[in-house]
């Protein structure tokens, strides 16, 4: 009966000790899918620019206007938590009309 209770534990820390193993290959596997899954040649810092945050202004808490440009154009969406709604398009023709007079 003492003999099966060392070959017990032997078992014990054996089978965690493979855990561990399959845990390390898992952790190590989705970070290096992480790393060599962008397409560096195609993006030089890793991530397209295509949306990008100009301005951000807060109406209250939940709710706030940004200024996004979109490729080559700059828009005006209102964001709250239930709905994103477009505002306006910003050009050169109506940029006089957002301007602040002082």
């Amino acid at each position: 009966m003492t003999s099966i209770r060392p070959l017990m534990w032997f078992t014990f820390l054996k089978t965690c000790g493979m855990l561990l193993v399959v845990i390390a290959i898992l952790v190590l596997v989705l970070y290096l899918i992480k790393r060599f899954s962008m397409a560096k040649g195609i993006y030089p810092k890793g991530k397209p620019d295509f949306i990008k945050v100009l301005a951000l202004h807060y109406v209250s808490p939940k709710e706030k206007i940004l200024l996004l440009k979109v490729i080559d154009k700059k828009i005006l969406i209102g964001v709250t938590p239930q709905n994103i709604t477009f505002l306006e398009n910003i050009d050169e023709n109506n940029k006089e009309k957002l301007e602040i007079k002082s």
